[in-house]
C-alpha cells in the first residue's frame, strides 16, 4: 500500500516515488508466483509447485500443504512467501507509518491500520492454534480477515488519490475495459479448464464403460450361439448313435460351418475319441476337466494347452444323451485363443488401449494383442491389478499402474459364467484431449488479452476525438430541439453516426404526422401474415398426420378455404398420361357437382390450371374476366379473382390448386407465397402417401410369396416322410399315429386355438404356425379350465416351437444337401483316379452302385442302333 503525500509538489512526486516502485513490484511478483505456478501445473501437468492429491488418499479433513504442494520449487516458494514476504511487508508498513513525519494523511492512517492488523493477526494465529480442533481454521479465518482489510485499504487509497477520476478519458476507458475483461477472461480460462476436466474425463470413462458392456454383450451372444450349436450337434441322432461312421460327417460339417473350431470330436465314457473332424488318431481325454464334468452331466468350458494344437486353447463340452436320457458320451469343440481374440480385436479404446477376457480363475481367454504376448503357454493374469480386482469381486472403473509404472484407466465387468471383461487405456492417452483443451484455452485467452489491449486502445483513441463537440448538440436534441443537428467532423464511424443521427431526427420530424396511420397499416399486415402462417401450420399438421390420399385431399381443400376465407378451392391431379388435370376434390356444392360430372382440364395454355401445371408456376387473375386463358365455370358465378398454384414434389408437378375469391384483387404476394408453400407441402404428402401405399403392397406381396415357398417346402418335407406325432403323459414321450381327432382338424383348418371340455378334463388344441401357415397341432389337456395367463404362455411357447421347427427343417435340408454334395464329390474323385476310358467307366458303375445301393448299373457309349432289335432298345 502506498501512502501519498497530497501536499507535495507535483514535480517532486517522481523522485520520491521511484524507489517505491522497485520495492512494490517485486513484492507483487513474488506474491503472485504460487498462483502462476499453480495455473501452469494444473494446465500442463509440470508439477513444479502444485502436485495435487489422489482421490484414494484423501479421506476428508485438514491436509498440510506439503501433501499437495510438493513440486521442485515448493520449498523455495514457501520460504519466500512465509518468511521473506512477511518481513518485507511488515517493514514496508512500518516505514510508511512514520515517513509522513507527523502529517495525518489518509495513506498514513491506512498504513497504521494495516500494520496493527498484521501484528494482531500473527498473535491471533498463535493463540487460536490451541483453541480450534481443526489446524487449518486459524489460517482460514485470519486469511479471510486480511483479504477484507487489505481490500478496504486499497479501495480507500484509490478514492483518496482520485485514481478513478484522473487522467484522460481514452486511457481510463481502455484500463476499465482491461480491468473488466482480464478477470473475465481468466475466469473463462479457469472455467474451461475445470469444465473440460469435469466433462471430458467422465466422457472418456463412460466410453470405456460402453466398450466394456458392448464387448460383454458380444461375447455373451457368441457363447450362447456356440452353446446352442453344440447342443444341437450332440442332440442329432447321428451323434447319439455313438457310431463313428455317422458322427464323422456331422463333426466335419460342424467344423466347416464354424472355421474357428479347429477340433470337433466325440468321446465315449472312458475319455477315448469316438470320432473327430480331422484325421488325427483317437486320443485319450480322460484327464481333462471338460470331459470329466460333461461326463457327469455338467456342460463345461476350460482353458488349456491343446493336445492336438499344442497351443493355448478354449474348449467347450456337453454330454451326449440317448433317447432314454442316459449319458453315452461327450461332445466338444476347441478353438485357439488367437482365434477367439478376434472377438475383442475391434473393442479397444483409443490407439494404444487393450481389451481382454479372463475366466473365473484369472486365466487369459481373449486378448486384443495376444500375438504380442506369446502363445506358448496358458497365461495367468490373476496378478494383474484389474484381474485381481475382478477376482475380489470389485467391478467398475479402476485406476492403476503396471509393473513399468505406466498409469492406466480401466473398466471391468463380469459375465454370468464368471468370465471377466477388462477394457483399459493409458492415462496419458485418456487425458490427452483434456491437456490440449487446457493449453488451447489459455493460449486463446492470452492472445485475446493482447489483442483486446491493442485494439481497444486504438479504437478508443480515434473514437473520442469528435465526441466533445457532439455532446452539446446531442444534449439540445435530447431536450426537444429537433431543429438542432449534430456536427459531422470526421468521415469515420463517428461521422457516419452523426450523419445517421441527423437523418434520424429528420425522419422523426417527417413521421410525427403520419405515425399512427403507419402503425395501423403495419399492424394489419402483421395480423394478415400471422393468419397466413397459422393456416400454413394447420395444413402442414394435416399433411403429416393423414396417410390416406383421398382423406388428405378432402380435408386440405376444406381447411384452405376456411382459413383463407376463400369462395372456392379445388384440387386437380395430373392423370397417368400427363394430358389431363382431373378434379379430385372441391369445396361446397359447386365442388360436388363438378366431381359428379368428372370435371377435367387439359394440361397446357388453355386454362389457368393447365398453364400452371405446364409451367410449374402460379398464375394469378386479380380480375377474373380480364385473364386471357381463364375458363369460366358455370358452377362458380361469383368468382372475381382466381389463382392457380402448382403442386410440386421432387421437381415434378403432380397437379394444381385453384383458389377463387368473390372480391377482385384478393391475392397479393404474401398470400400466393403462403399458398405455394402449402401446395408444395401437400404435394410432398400426397407423393409420400402414394409411395407408402406402393411399399405396403410390395411388402405384402413379398411376404405372401415367402409364405407360399415355406408352405411348399413343408408340404414336400411332410410328403417325403411320415408325419411324426408324440404323446406325453408325465411318463415318457411315445409315438402316436392314426387319424386326427375333430378338434385337431378344426384347429389346423382354422389356424386358431380350439378349446373343448370332456369328463376327463379340458383340452386346448393350438396350431403350430410357420410363416403364417399351420404345419401341425399340439393338444394340451388338464383337469379344470385354462385361464388367460396359461393360454398366453402356451401360445408363446407354440410360436417359439414353430420358429424352432422351421430352423430344424432348414438345418436338416442343409445337412442333406451337404451329404449329397459330399457323395457326388467322392464319386467324382474316384472316377478321376484314372485316365483309361475302360477303367473310368468301370469305376463309375461300381461307385454309383455302392453309393445308391443299386442291384444293377449299365453304362454304354455311342449312338443306339434302332434296328438292332429289342435287346438294343433295352439298353
Amino acid at each position: 500500500t502506498r501512502a501519498p503525500n497530497l501536499a507535495q509538489a507535483p514535480q517532486e512526486r517522481p523522485a520520491r516515488y521511484s524507489w517505491r516502485v522497485w520495492v512494490i513490484v517485486p513484492i507483487y511478483v513474488l506474491a503472485l508466483l504460487p498462483l502462476v505456478f499453480t495455473i501452469i501445473d494444473v494446465t500442463f501437468g509440470t508439477g513444479l509447485w502444485y502436485t495435487g492429491i489422489a482421490g484414494v488418499e484423501y479421506q476428508g479433513g485438514y491436509l498440510a500443504s506439503t501433501i499437495y504442494n510438493a513440486g521442485l520449487l515448493a520449498s523455495a516458494l514457501k520460504g519466500v512467501n512465509t518468511y521473506f514476504l512477511g518481513l518485507v511487508v511488515l517493514g514496508f508498513l512500518a516505514y510508511i507509518s512514520v515517513s509522513a513525519r507527523g502529517s495525518q494523511s489518509r495513506g498514513q492512517m491506512l498504513a497504521w491500520m494495516l500494520l496493527a492488523f498484521q501484528i494482531i493477526t500473527l498473535l491471533l494465529v498463535s493463540v487460536l492454534r490451541n483453541v480450534f480442533p481443526e489446524p487449518a481454521a486459524p489460517y482460514v479465518l485470519t486469511s479471510a480477515a486480511l483479504s477484507l482489510v487489505y481490500g478496504y485499504a486499497a479501495f480507500q487509497q484509490m478514492i483518496s488519490e482520485r485514481r478513478l477520476q484522473q487522467g484522460r478519458l481514452a486511457p481510463r476507458l481502455v484500463g476499465l475495459v482491461l480491468v473488466i475483461a482480464v478477470p473475465l477472461l481468466a475466469a473463462v480460462a479457469g472455467f474451461i479448464s475445470v469444465r473440460a476436466a469435469t466433462l471430458l474425463e467422465p466422457m472418456n470413462l463412460e466410453r470405456l464403460e460402453r466398450l466394456n458392456y458392448a464387448l460383454g454383450d458380444h461375447i455373451e451372444t457368441w457363447l450362447d450361439f456356440n452353446n446352442r450349436a453344440l447342443s444341437q450337434m450332440v442332440a442329432q441322432s447321428g451323434i447319439t448313435s455313438m457310431d463313428p461312421v455317422q458322427q464323422k460327417p456331422i463333426l466335419e460339417a460342424m467344423a466347416g460351418t464354424y472355421p474357428y473350431m479347429y477340433l470337433v470330436s466325440t468321446t465315449d465314457l472312458t475319455g477315448l475319441n469316438v470320432a473327430r473332424n480331422d484325421d488325427v488318431a483317437p486320443l485319450d481325454y480322460s484327464d481333462r476337466a471338460w470331459f470329466q464334468n460333461a461326463r457327469d452331466g455338467r456342460p463345461w468350458t476350460q482353458v488349456l494347452i491343446g493336445r492336438t494344437s499344442g497351443v493355448p486353447a478354449w474348449v467347450a463340452s456337453q454330454p451326449i444323451r440317448n433317447a432314454d436320457g442316459d449319458i453315452v458320451g461327450v461332445g466338444m469343440f476347441a478353438s485357439t485363443l488367437e482365434d477367439l481374440s478376434a472377438l475383442v480385436a475391434e473393442s479397444v479404446a483409443g490407439a494404444t488401449g487393450i481389451s481382454y477376457v479372463v475366466d473365473a480363475q484369472g486365466m487369459l481367454i481373449m486378448h486384443s494383442v495376444i500375438q504380442d504376448l506369446g502363445a506358448e503357454e496358458v497365461r495367468d493374469f490373476s496378478d494383474y491389478p484389474p484381474v485381481t480386482a475382478l477376482l475380489a469381486g470389485d467391478v467398475g472403473a479402476l485406476q492403476f499402474a503396471d509393473a513399468e509404472d505406466l498409469a492406466w484407466r480401466a473398466y471391468t465387468s463380469t459375465l454370468d459364467n464368471g468370465w471377466g471383461i477388462v477394457v483399459q487405456i493409458p492415462e496419458t492417452e485418456l487425458l490427452a484431449s483434456l491437456m490440449d483443451v487446457r493449453a488451447l484455452a489459455f493460449l486463446v485467452i492470452a492472445l485475446g488479452i493482447v489483442l483486446l489491449s491493442v485494439l481497444s486502445g486504438l479504437a478508443v483513441r480515434q473514437a473520442f476525438l469528435p465526441l466533445t463537440a457532439m455532446t452539446v448538440a446531442v444534449a439540445e436534441i435530447t431536450a426537444g430541439d429537433l431543429a438542432q443537428e449534430v456536427p459531422v467532423e470526421s468521415a469515420d464511424e463517428i461521422g457516419m453516426l452523426a450523419q445517421g443521427f441527423n437523418a434520424m431526427v429528420a425522419r422523426l420530424r417527417e413521421m410525427f404526422g403520419s405515425l399512427e396511420q403507419q402503425v395501423n397499416a403495419r399492424t394489419f399486415d402483421l395480423e394478415r401474415r400471422a393468419a397466413y402462417l397459422q393456416a400454413s401450420a394447420e395444413v402442414s399438421r394435416a399433411t403429416t398426420s393423414i396417410l390416406d390420399p383421398e382423406q388428405l385431399i378432402s380435408q386440405a381443400v376444406d381447411l384452405i378455404r376456411e382459413r383463407f376465407g376463400l369462395y372456392y378451392v379445388g384440387l386437380f391431379l395430373v392423370d397417368h398420361a400427363g394430358e389431363w388435370a382431373v378434379l379430385r376434390a372441391g369445396t361446397g356444392g359447386a365442388g360436388r357437382m363438378m366431381l359428379a360430372r368428372q370435371h377435367r382440364l387439359a394440361v397446357g395454355p388453355g386454362s389457368m390450371v393447365g398453364w400452371s401445371i405446364q409451367n410449374a408456376a402460379p398464375r394469378i387473375a386479380l380480375e377474373a374476366g380480364e385473364d386471357a386463358v381463364r375458363l369460366a365455370t358455370p358452377e362458380l358465378p361469383e368468382t372475381r379473382s382466381e389463382a392457380a398454384i402448382p403442386l410440386r414434389s421432387r421437381e415434378t408437378v403432380i397437379g394444381a390448386l385453384t383458389v377463387q375469391h368473390h372480391q377482385a384483387g384478393a391475392f397479393d404476394d404474401d398470400a400466393i407465397a403462403a399458398l405455394q408453400t402449402m401446395a408444395d407441402q401437400l404435394a410432398v404428402a400426397l407423393e409420400n402417401a402414394r409411395l407408402l401405399a406402393q411399399s405396403r403392397e410390395a411388402l405384402e406381396a413379398a411376404r405372401h410369396a415367402y409364405r407360399q415357398v415355406s408352405q411348399q417346402a413343408w408340404d414336400t418335407y411332410l410328403k417325403t416322410r411320415s408325419a411324426p406325432g408324440y404323446r406325453y403323459s408325465r411318463i415318457t414321450p411315445e409315438p402316436v399315429s392314426g387319424d386326427w381327432n375333430p378338434e385337431m382338424l378344426r384347429a389346423f383348418e382354422t389356424a386358431s386355438p380350439v378349446e373343448t371340455t370332456s369328463p376327463v378334463g379340458t383340452t386346448l388344441t393350438v396350431p403350430v404356425m410357420v410363416r403364417g401357415q399351420p404345419v401341425g397341432v399340439i393338444a394340451f389337456r388338464k383337469a379344470g379350465y385354462w385361464d388367460s395367463e396359461q393360454r398366453r404362455v402356451i401360445t408363446s411357447l407354440v410360436e417359439e416351437l414353430g420358429q424352432t421347427l422351421e430352423s430344424a427343417r432348414l438345418y436338416e435340408e442343409t445337412q442333406r444337401r451337404v451329404a449329397e454334395e459330399q457323395m457326388v464329390g467322392r464319386v467324382a474323385t474316384r472316377v478321376r483316379e484314372s485316365l483309361d476310358l475302360d477303367v473310368v467307366l468301370q469305376a463309375a458303375a461300381r461307385e454309383l452302385q455302392d453309393v445308391l445301393d443299386l442291384s444293377r448299373v449299365e453304362i454304354r457309349l455311342g449312338a443306339p442302333d434302332i434296328g438292332a432289335g429289342p435287346e438294343a432298345e433295352s439298353c
